[in-house]
């Protein structure tokens, strides 16, 4: 599953999370997030584009490569430590994201259940009153 999968199945199911609650405790328990969700997706782009220039320019200092080093003739033992230092931090980077994905559980089965129980509830309403969905 991608990103593109998983960030609009997480708001469908934040959508019926919404209507379930507007129904049993009125219009203002359930309150309604996709902004915070896209905002959310937003946010992790910028820092991962901002951040990875960062990363790597700690990873040229600590393999001592200098910033005069011509393309091709840093070291040998330079070129291994930027290897380690490249493998470390992707794999700290994935462990971090996994420590995440942990919480996600909306598997394919539950989101077609979320679905169906957004079909079965109608079209979402804006708080006019009016149909956004058909």
């Amino acid at each position: 599953m991608s990103e593109t999968d998983s960030i609009p199945r997480v708001r469908d199911y934040n959508d019926l999370r919404h209507r379930l609650r507007s129904q049993t405790e009125g219009p203002e328990a359930g309150k309604r997030r996709e902004g915070v969700i896209f905002g959310a997706e937003s946010l992790a782009y910028k820092l991962f584009v901002g951040l990875g220039p960062v990363l790597a320019g700690l990873v040229i200092d600590f393999a001592g490569i200098a910033p005069e080093t011509p393309p091709g003739e840093a070291p040998p033992s330079a070129v291994i430590a930027l290897g380690l230092g490249q493998g470390g931090t992707m794999t700290l980077l994935l462990a971090v994201s996994l420590l995440f994905l942990r919480r996600y559980d909306l598997t394919h089965a539950r989101h077609t259940a979320v679905m169906q129980g957004l079909a079965a509830r109608g079209p979402r309403a804006r708080s006019e009153g009016a149909a956004v969905d058909a």
